[in-house]
């Protein structure tokens, strides 16, 4: 999926600038490289419907409460990789997921993990809409599975997978912008049957997925990623310069 999602940009480009295959390459390879952006999250920035102004954020870069020592994130890959590490601390769970959600084809794109082997990893690189573990977390809901092996919330599809890696019961929750749309779901993965979080517990997720920084009403977890989408793209006037990242 992710060669698709290249392949529409670099037509895209070469339909509206000229450029030959080549050349469109390198463009996208280059601002995937100077600015530590997947090249698939490049490519999906400039084919993915967008609305509202295209304003520049301020130069200051989101501070996350959940970060050691409240540290900055300079990478949207390091926004997730906190994120996962708060989620599974604070959550007790020994196993973890981050998944994004695909603006181009629908699906969710799997961001980060912990506690599952690369196997487990590229079986959930992506997956589409009905195969996702909770179908419930695209409607805004938290979603809590006691039994994986019986919940009619998870797909076949998951099921096996998640058998298989021995994880009997999970929880999924959405990843939701200012806006009300949902970007993703953080899940945390139990061994056991029946692991059933407080309502203090599962309120902490959904606060985790929800900071964007002390004093910043109205912002998400997801305007890290969008403001670094948003802040890499490139300022020259070169056919870049019209990629949303």
């Amino acid at each position: 999926m992710s060669r698709a999602t290249v392949r529409l940009a670099m037509s895209a480009l070469q339909d509206q600038h000229g450029l030959d295959q080549n050349a469109v390459f390198d463009v996208l390879r280059d601002v995937s490289q100077r600015h530590n952006v997947k090249l698939r999250v490049v490519a999906a920035g400039m084919i993915a419907p967008h609305t509202g102004a295209r304003s520049r954020p301020p130069a200051a870069r989101p501070h996350l409460p959940f970060t050691v020592r409240g540290r900055t994130c300079t990478t949207r890959a390091e926004v997730v990789t906190e994120l996962m590490r708060v989620v599974i601390s604070r959550s007790g769970a020994e196993r973890g997921t981050i998944q994004l959600h695909d603006q181009v084809h629908g699906g969710l794109q799997l961001e980060g993990w912990r506690g599952f082997s690369q196997d487990f990893a590229d079986t959930f690189s992506y997956v589409r809409g009905e195969d996702t573990s909770c179908g419930g977390v695209h409607n805004g809901a938290q979603v809590v599975v006691t039994d994986v092996d019986s919940s009619p919330l998870v797909s076949e599809f998951t099921r096996e997978a998640l058998l298989a890696n021995g994880v009997r019961s999970c929880v999924s929750t959405p990843i939701v912008d200012s806006d009300g749309a949902v970007r993703g779901m953080v899940s945390t993965h139990q061994p056991h049957l029946n692991v059933i979080p407080t309502e203090v517990e599962l309120g902490q997720l959904r606060r985790l997925t929800g900071q964007c920084g002390p004093g910043c009403s109205g912002m998400t977890f997801w305007c890290c990623p969008r403001w670094w989408k948003q802040s890499t793209r490139p300022r020259r006037p070169e056919p870049v310069a019209a990629i949303p990242l």
